[in-house]
């Protein structure tokens, strides 16, 4: 089943603007996230339980791992691929 990206993008907005607070005006799908300190490994974990949730897909624990949740563009990849199983 193909993946809504404009919902996946406003998913992963609205977590990080109303649970971490920050500014995602600036946010684009190749802005690095994890690599550059925008979010550490807790959040990255929150947000792979919100992407399971909003999604109904299973993100394993191996694969929260930056080549999959660094940007926007990878996690479209990422849940994606995940949806297509």
């Amino acid at each position: 089943m193909p993946i809504d990206e404009p919902a996946l993008d406003a998913a992963v907005r609205d977590y990080l603007e109303r649970e971490l607070r920050i500014a995602t005006a600036d946010v684009g799908p190749d802005t690095r996230l994890v690599t550059s300190g925008l979010i550490d490994s807790v959040a990255l974990v929150r947000l792979a339980t919100i992407l399971e949730e909003r999604f109904a897909i299973v993100v394993p624990d191996r694969d929260i791992v930056v080549d999959n949740f660094d940007t926007l563009r990878l996690i479209r990849a990422y849940v994606a691929r995940q949806a297509g199983r």
